[in-house]
């Protein structure tokens, strides 16, 4: 009849009205980066290009005339890996010249950084890749801790003071802070650039990036949360072997992209302004994902 229709009509607007303010279409970007899950993360990611090329041998290795190259195999960005910890309690001890965290009037122990031991890996990663940007000249700002206005502990305190400009409260951070106090840095420091959260189209935004000589902010997934990291550029591998197909054979391609990241989970000895590298410090400093294991990136332009 016709009223059934009406009703069946009305309940299914009902529940995807509903369906839409439980799920909304951005509700990955509230996605909490923290490391209270690092162990399932780090399963993702490979620490040395000899890793990756036995990841992917252990996939196709048995495939008929199985061969591989890296297709695509330009230079990373010099981004340089720090640990978070040292980060924090750098920061933590700054006694009276920390800000004001739960805005209680007072500096005391609440305003330190990462009390609940959730990680503070997604202001490490914007700081890492605002430090880069910074050593190539990209803006300009008043260091307030130290007088190199390279020192990534300068950077840090910058980026924490946007991070608590917009409600952040010392560890984890939702994914949609991340481009938010990104942007709030840019704005404060005059500087011509901002920054986006997707989750489609990642492959582009990171190859326009590298193209660009600009680092990004890619997020991973865990079992309880997530963890963010600096992406420096990435390599293609690409995989060649024969299928069989009934009675004859067909030639098979498979492109693999690996996203060269920085961690944020070690002190990399690198040359800040060229120079050789330490041996082992590379290995250090970079790491791979698969693009898979990517859900998002936060972008430059």
């Amino acid at each position: 009849t016709i009223m059934k229709k009406i009703y069946l009509t009305l309940l299914t607007s009902v529940l995807l009205l509903t369906f839409v303010i439980l799920f909304p279409a951005n509700n990955i970007g509230e996605v909490v980066d923290k490391d209270a899950d690092q162990a399932t993360v780090s399963e993702k990611i490979y620490n040395t290009m000899s890793d990756v090329d036995n990841y992917v041998y252990s996939i196709y290795g048995n495939k008929k005339d199985y061969s591989m190259e890296t297709t695509h195999n330009f230079g990373v960005l010099s981004l340089i890996n720090v640990n978070q910890t040292t980060l924090k309690d750098n920061y933590n001890s700054l006694g009276d010249l920390r800000f004001d965290l739960n805005k209680d009037g007072k500096l005391d122990i609440y305003d330190n950084l990462d009390l609940k031991n959730e990680g503070i890996c997604q202001p490490t990663a914007v700081s890492m890749a605002l430090k880069f940007m910074y050593v190539r000249g990209l803006f300009d700002y008043t260091a307030r801790l130290y007088d190199d206005k390279r020192n990534i502990n300068n950077i840090f305190y910058e980026v924490v003071d946007a991070y608590i400009q917009n409600g952040w409260g010392g560890a984890g951070a939702s994914r949609s802070l991340c481009h938010k106090s990104m942007n709030t840095f840019f704005k404060d420091k005059g500087c011509n650039y901002s920054a986006t959260y997707t989750t489609s189209n990642i492959m582009d935004r990171i190859d326009e990036a590298y193209e660009n000589s600009l680092p990004a902010i890619g997020h991973i997934d865990g079992d309880d949360g997530g963890h963010a990291v600096s992406i420096c550029g990435y390599y293609t591998k690409q995989v060649e072997y024969k299928e069989k197909v009934l009675w004859w054979w067909n030639d098979k391609i498979v492109n693999i992209n690996f996203i060269v990241i920085n961690t944020g989970w070690v002190n990399a000895n690198m040359p800040e302004y060229g120079g050789s590298v330490p041996d082992g410090e590379y290995d250090r400093n970079y790491s791979y994902i698969e693009l898979k294991d990517l859900v998002g990136v936060t972008y430059i332009s």
